[in-house]
């Protein structure tokens, strides 16, 4: 009631208020925006401000799983049913130094070690809801080759145990079919016959997605000839299909 004998350029805010405003946004983008003007609430670029103070250095952010399970606190069991889902992308390997933090940054940095060779990769996490749509990326990792055996398992187990302490629900592990993925999954005794592996006592379904499944699909038709029915599929037969 104050603010409003008050020009928005004269609005102040104390930390409460800005919380409050900050808790009702993460709950609803869009109820936010019908109660910004009748509340004389911060705006939403103010609140961006804020939240851009928040440091997302490589690894597992705990402060940032905090804010997640804030997030969900008034999600339903079927909303918090989700999965997890892992890429990596190669990166132009560069070295930024940071003033504000007198710090060089662009180095190979997972959860538990940081060296001084130059990052190629970066190894990227999101959790996506299967009942809802909800999507949130949740972690990335620099590393300077691509991430495979102990350190992609300890990286992949922590942030299931870690989801399933704030309240969130990983039924699938979905990845794409690179070498490193393939590798982790021979090492937790993934196979046609037990599509699952185990985080503790409970069952987490691996999926390699469906797009990368036909693209390889494809190319092992394009390098080799079949026999079906007595027929040869060739190549070419291939050209004349696609």
């Amino acid at each position: 009631m104050n603010l409003k004998k008050k020009q928005k350029e004269g609005y102040r805010y104390n930390n409460e208020i800005k919380q409050l405003a900050l808790n009702i946004y993460f709950l609803g983008p869009r109820v936010y925006k019908l109660l910004l003007n009748t509340l004389s609430l911060p705006s939403i670029s103010t609140l961006k401000r804020l939240t851009h103070k928040f440091e997302m250095i490589p690894g597992l952010n705990e402060f940032f799983f905090n804010i997640i399970k804030y997030k969900i606190k008034y999600f339903t069991d079927e909303a918090k049913e989700c999965v997890l889902c892992a890429d990596e992308m190669a990166l132009k390997s560069n070295l930024y130094y940071m003033l504000n933090k007198d710090e060089i940054i662009g180095f190979h940095q997972t959860n538990k070690t940081k060296t001084y060779t130059p990052a190629k990769y970066a190894f990227v996490l999101m959790v996506r809801g299967i009942n809802v749509n909800w999507k949130q990326p949740i972690a990335y990792f620099l590393v300077s080759s691509s991430c495979t055996g102990y350190d992609l398992q300890d990286i992949i187990f922590e942030t299931i145990r870690k989801l399933f302490d704030i309240g969130l629900n990983v039924k699938a592990f979905i990845t794409d079919m690179g070498s490193n993925f393939v590798s982790f999954s021979k090492n937790v005794n993934v196979t046609p016959a037990r599509p699952f592996f185990k985080v503790g006592e409970k069952k987490k379904i691996y999926i390699f997605d469906p797009p990368h499944l036909l693209k390889s699909t494809r190319n092992m038709f394009f390098q080799h000839n079949f026999r079906f029915n007595n027929n040869l599929i060739e190549k070419k037969t291939l050209n004349i299909i696609f």
